[in-house]
């Protein structure tokens, strides 16, 4: 029985907006390997595996603020190891000051980072609260996938919304926050 045997601890660096570099450490007399990397869930028998032979290899061409899995295995000829799997997230392109943000156009909301993970209580862009004037949207907690602007109590959450700002050196800033506590 032939061996294939998997490299070992995985390590996804670098990571920018629109790549990052997984490496890794081969077990034995390994040489060459196989990585791909995809959003979501992914049949992998038809994955497009890219072969490499160093012990690293950078994605590019990645989607800023993208949740990505990124699939490794040992490639052994006419079989493969099991694969071992790195999740990771690319970076937020910074915003430039000066930066206002009311929640009603797309592409400013696009450079919003929200983290929600399983929790019961989630971050959401939409419509069901306002708080700014002749509009329609807003970012608020919601227990009901959005529907409303409720919080369930019995289910506390740890969430995050965020984005990054690229502030220039030598000067003061001003920051607003409009916003409004208990629904």
């Amino acid at each position: 029985t032939i061996t294939c045997l998997p490299p070992r601890n995985p390590i996804v660096s670098g990571i920018n907006a629109h790549g990052a570099t997984l490496s890794w450490t081969p077990l034995g007399e390994q040489s060459s390997w196989q990585v791909y990397c995809d959003t979501g869930v992914v049949d992998l028998d038809q994955a497009s595996w890219i072969t490499v032979t160093d012990t690293f290899y950078t994605f590019t061409g990645l989607d800023a603020n993208t949740e990505y899995n990124a699939y490794l295995r040992t490639n052994c000829g006419n079989h493969q190891s099991v694969h071992l799997l790195k999740n990771f997230w690319t970076s937020l392109i910074p915003v430039e000051m000066p930066f206002t943000c009311d929640f009603e156009n797309d592409n400013v909301n696009s450079v919003i980072a929200i983290r929600n993970g399983s929790e019961n209580n989630r971050w959401h862009i939409g419509n069901s609260v306002n708080h700014t004037p002749n509009g329609e949207k807003a970012l608020y907690i919601s227990g009901n996938n959005g529907l409303s602007n409720t919080y369930n109590i019995d289910a506390a959450s740890a969430v995050w919304a965020f984005f990054d700002v690229n502030f220039p050196t030598a000067n003061e800033f001003l920051l607003s926050f409009d916003w409004r506590a208990y629904g």
